[in-house]
């Protein structure tokens, strides 16, 4: 966290592999509050989502226990690939929604 700190201080632009980086850490340590923090900068900062920036959301999402915005960010997103489906199919699993996943 103290490279993210300091890439915030040091106003660092943050391009979508950042994102993706970022939401990485956010799912791996389950921090919905700094996800959401993430997310709303994401969307702030006007960058397109392609499909690795949505996957991950979507996987971040899902790895904190929200499956209602992994489902809202994956209907938003125009192109799904196979990696997309896989990491909405995940997160339903995650959370024990086993029914959606079928």
């Amino acid at each position: 966290m103290d490279v993210l700190g300091r890439m915030v201080d040091e106003c660092v632009v943050w391009d979508n592999v950042t994102y993706v980086s970022v939401m990485g850490l956010c799912g791996q340590i389950r921090d919905l509050r700094l996800g959401l923090q993430v997310h709303a900068q994401l969307l702030k900062g006007g960058l397109m989502f392609d499909v690795f920036v949505g996957s991950m959301l979507v996987d971040m999402y899902g790895k904190c226990g929200n499956i209602l915005n992994a489902r809202k960010v994956f209907d938003a997103l125009q192109n799904r690939n196979v990696v997309v489906w896989t990491s909405l199919m995940t997160a339903y699993l995650q959370n024990g929604d086993f029914e959606e996943t079928l």
